[in-house]
């Protein structure tokens, strides 16, 4: 029982603010005293970080349950502040006192992901993929074989979506389980170290072994070694050492995001999803060369062990068990229920292997592939004759390696890039933008010309305050735009909007709409002028101005798109753990603008000669195709009325009706 309460707060020189925090934390307090009364002594007890009971240093506990006290109770608990930290202090009946920090205590009540041992840590956002994934992000490898920022965002993205491709990795022999070995242990299986997949058996681990993925017959989608007794591999690594590459190489690999199969499933067939989640199947493999024998018992999908359904909501998945090499055998069970799991399988299979879900792509020499191989199944097209020569290495990974590494760079170098991580603008706190103020201050406007050089270069290190860099933000914006399905120009001024932020930083906007003005439409040339004072919206509000400036243009045509941009794009851009395309996969999609006829959407542009006229200009007529993303009016706007048109963008020079310029 609670014996005693006492909250005691000490207001000096009380203010309304004062009074408010006071009264928020004694509603607190209360709340959490309430559900200490339902509480275990012993539940306490084992979070007690005192001296007596557990190591300074290491906060291990020192005692087993049954050195404590038998029938040990609650004797009182007392709201106090101790060395600045707000919580409780509670007497135990063998005389032990022990202090409870509130925002731990409250979060272990809550059973959410915590630690007492540590007072840092962080995780990655689960980040569930389909085929809108569109390609797997895609790292440096001398970025990140080193202790960098680069490295920290490689081991995030695998945590988080569960694969990332790496190029430029040497082309040597065992040089997976050497990559590998950096992030995590490296785990050996009777098929050696390292395994290699060529269309012959594999003898790297000494005795000639056969699979089917030693053929050049297609495979399904499929998790390595679901028959090991111990689970299957964690991570799966594939090398290119040889390779096939450019047009006339054929086969292909395949990744679909299990996970994600998964709660789509659950959401739209429950009962396939649950005879899935319970009935065990049985997995196995005879060695590949029929010495032994490898088996498991799982079911297809795997649910976390503290996974609970509230109110019909679906449980959490951990991980997927499916490969028809693998066998995964049903028990005998009666008829009718084996007819339901039959259909659910069926179903499930037919969700895996739908191009709704499914990314493909092709290796080449030096490129690795790294993914989670308990979620991200796998499959491979047949490989063509014409294809040469294939020789893949793969090795597998062990998780806690790769967690244990992720989390020591996000202590070394999150704290870096800013002191309140956050992942879009509307988590950002006044703290954020001060801290971004004074570093666009300091490495901006007064190192202009370093910065006109660096810009130059390279955007990848600056990162001004913000968590992740200029590059990262405009690869981010430009990811997202794109797997949303807006069109080519879209994308590509979601990716240059604030290539000139460094050189200026009130008007960057108008510096890249200039430049791309001859290729753009006056609507995307609007948008980049005018969305500086958009995403306004969203801080001018600490500073004492207006935070709905933006509504000077509410009757301009292009304000409700520039609105929508803003949102969905530009301030929804500074995750450090989104997997954003590599900058090479927009290529094709920067070369088609910029292969338009320039001015296209106003042939008579008095710039249209300037500098140079090249024949290419007056014989292209590409323009950009209707994606059906824009409204009547704005393709009004846009493509037609070429004077209206010129009196909204600075860039035109034709003189209006009314003879005033523009």
């Amino acid at each position: 029982m609670l014996a005693a309460l006492a909250l005691t707060f000490l207001i000096n020189g009380p203010s309304t603010a004062a009074l408010e925090q006071s009264l928020s934390s004694e509603s607190s307090n209360v709340s959490i005293l309430s559900q200490l009364i339902e509480v275990h002594p012993l539940w306490l007890r084992e979070r007690c970080l005192e001296a007596f009971y557990a190591d300074s240093e290491t906060r291990q506990p020192k005692y087993n349950l049954h050195e404590e006290k038998e029938f040990l109770s609650v004797q009182s608990v007392e709201a106090i502040e101790r060395d600045g930290s707000h919580g409780f202090r509670v007497i135990f009946s063998d005389d032990r006192t022990c202090f409870y920090e509130s925002d731990i205590l409250q979060a272990e009540l809550r059973n959410e992901r915590t630690f007492l041992q540590t007072d840092d840590w962080g995780f990655p956002p689960e980040n569930l993929w389909d085929r809108t994934l569109l390609a797997p992000p895609v790292f440096e490898h001398d970025d990140v074989v080193k202790e960098s920022d680069a490295q920290r965002k490689f081991l995030s993205t695998l945590i988080s979506t569960g694969i990332a491709l790496v190029n430029n990795v040497p082309r040597t022999e065992g040089e997976c389980a050497r990559f590998g070995g950096r992030f995590s242990s490296v785990r050996e299986t009777e098929w050696g170290l390292n395994f290699n997949v060529r269309t012959s058996p594999d003898t790297a681990g000494g005795n000639q072994r056969k699979d089917l993925a030693y053929t050049s017959h297609a495979i399904g989608m499929h998790v390595d070694s679901a028959y090991r007794v111990d689970d299957p591999p964690s991570f799966q690594l594939l090398h290119a050492i040889e390779h096939c590459s450019g047009a006339d190489c054929y086969v292909h690999n395949y990744f679909v995001d299990g996970l994600r199969v998964a709660a789509d499933l659950c959401r739209s067939n429950r009962t396939f999803f649950d005879i899935l989640a319970s009935t065990t199947l049985r997995w196995e493999n005879n060695g590949g060369d029929d010495s032994s024998i490898l088996y498991r018992y799982s079911p297809i999908i795997e649910l976390l062990d503290s996974s609970t359904s509230v109110s019909g909501e679906c449980p959490q998945v951990s991980s997927i068990s499916f490969s028809a090499k693998s066998g995964g055998y049903a028990p005998n069970l009666p008829k009718d229920q084996l007819e339901v799991f039959y259909q659910a399988k069926r179903e499930f299979s037919g969700m895996l292997h739908s191009n709704d879900y499914i990314i493909r792509l092709q290796l080449y020499p030096g490129a690795l592939v790294i993914f989670d191989n308990r979620r991200v199944l796998h499959s491979r097209s047949s490989i063509a004759e014409t294809d040469g020569e294939r020789w893949l290495q793969g090795c597998y990974l062990n998780r806690d390696g790769v967690a244990y590494q992720y989390e020591r760079m996000r202590r070394k170098f999150s704290s870096t890039l800013t002191e309140t991580p956050f992942r879009n603008l509307r988590e950002a706190t006044k703290a954020d933008y001060d801290r971004m103020g004074r570093e666009y201050d300091r490495d901006v406007a007064q190192k202009t010309l370093d910065n006109m050089i660096g810009i130059l270069k390279s955007q990848r290190d600056a990162f001004l305050g913000a968590p992740v860099s200029l590059l990262e933000h405009g690869l981010q914006t430009a990811t997202r735009a794109l797997r949303a399905g807006e069109d080519d120009e879209t994308v590509v001024i979601s990716l240059f909007h604030d290539m000139f932020e460094t050189l200026a930083v009130k008007n960057h906007g108008e510096l890249v709409a200039s430049m791309l003005a001859p290729w753009i439409s006056p609507r995307s040339q609007w948008v980049l002028a005018h969305h500086e004072i958009f995403q306004g919206y969203y801080y001018f509000g600490y500073y004492g101005m207006d935070a709905n400036r933006r509504d000077m243009f509410r009757n301009h045509v292009f304000y409700n798109w520039t609105v929508a941009w803003c949102e969905k794009y530009d301030q929804a851009s500074f995750d450090p753990d989104y997997p954003s395309l590599d900058v090479t996969y927009f290529l094709p999609i920067v070369e088609r603008v910029l292969s338009r006829t320039q001015y296209w959407w106003n042939l008579d542009h008095p710039k249209a000669g300037a500098v140079s006229v090249n024949e290419s200009d007056k014989n292209n007529n590409m323009e950009p195709t209707d994606t059906g993303n824009t409204t009547m009016d704005e393709k009004d706007a846009t493509l037609g009325r070429s004077q209206a048109e010129c009196r909204e963008t600075w860039t035109c020079y034709s003189l209006p009706d009314d003879g005033i310029s523009p």
